[in-house]
């Protein structure tokens, strides 16, 4: 059975405006908040590992002799408030909490998951889930081997699963969305004037869109695989496509796409009467 140890550093923060961290087989947990900035190191094996301080740049590190696995390591640290922080590592689950400036996160194999958390993130994980949880501002986030879960979103995201499954539970901002085999999205708030689209190589499910400011909507899909409850929209139909418009002082823009099937709920009826709805 290979041994477990662990150590506690303190960190020296002052002039350190970037965090570099590089993992190995074990979670890379960062939080921000007003605790005292620390790193907790958990580790099996032979990997090692370094921490020092370069300029702005503080760099924790695991090293593994000659490039084998020989255990793993893994690291939890304290940070202060509107740090920059960029994570990298093999096998290496990775979460995020709480307030950064700017995040890069991307592991060879494992999850990301980021929670009540504020701020620019880039997200990356060539096999794994990315799990989004209540985050405000920007996240670029990618699998090419997993799905991604999110909820309670505000800001500008950019969502992309290659090969799996994308699912959104509250949202409200600029969307981005794209998923292999399936994409759903619910209560969907998208802000005035913005550009968004939803595609999805699976079925396309939209609830309860909040067509705040007004909203223009291009649908395309299987010719009569379009179905669509939009008592807010003017709508027009022809073949495979769908074109509907809920009247505002600053509509934002939706494109849909789905090979399969499309299903558009709108729960407000914050536009036209129903009755001035037309088909043709």
């Amino acid at each position: 059975m290979k041994e477990k140890t662990l150590q506690i550093h303190p960190l020296d923060m002052s002039g350190v405006t970037c965090v570099e961290i590089f993992g190995h087989g074990g979670e890379v947990f960062v939080s921000s908040g007003n605790t005292s900035p620390e790193c907790v190191v958990e580790k099996t094996g032979n990997v090692r590992y370094r921490i020092e301080k370069k300029g702005e740049k503080l760099k924790i590190s695991a090293v593994v002799p000659h490039f084998v696995s020989s255990g793993e390591i893994r690291f939890q640290l304290n940070l202060p408030e509107n740090q920059s922080v960029k994570i990298a590592g093999n096998s290496t689950p990775i979460r995020l909490r709480g307030k950064f400036q700017d995040v890069d996160a991307a592991c060879s194999e494992g999850d990301i998951r980021l929670e009540t958390a504020s701020g620019n993130f880039r997200l990356a994980s060539a096999k794994g889930d990315i799990v989004l949880s209540n985050v405000h501002g920007s996240v670029s986030a990618s699998t090419a081997g997993g799905d991604i879960i999110a909820g309670e979103l505000s800001g500008d995201h950019i969502l992309t699963s290659v090969t799996g499954t994308l699912t959104l539970a509250g949202g409200e901002g600029r969307f981005r969305l794209s998923s292999e085999h399936f994409l759903s999205a619910n209560e969907i708030r998208l802000r005035p004037g913005s550009q968004n689209y939803f595609v999805t190589g699976g079925p396309l499910r939209l609830q309860n869109l909040i067509p705040e400011g007004g909203c223009l909507l291009h649908a395309s899909g299987p010719k009569n695989r379009i179905f669509r409850d939009l008592p807010s929209f003017l709508i027009l139909e022809k073949g495979k496509y769908l074109k509907a418009s809920a009247i505002g002082p600053k509509p934002s823009h939706l494109q849909l796409r789905s090979k399969e099937e499309i299903h558009i709920h709108s729960s407000r009826n914050e536009g036209p009467d129903p009755k001035l709805c037309a088909n043709a």
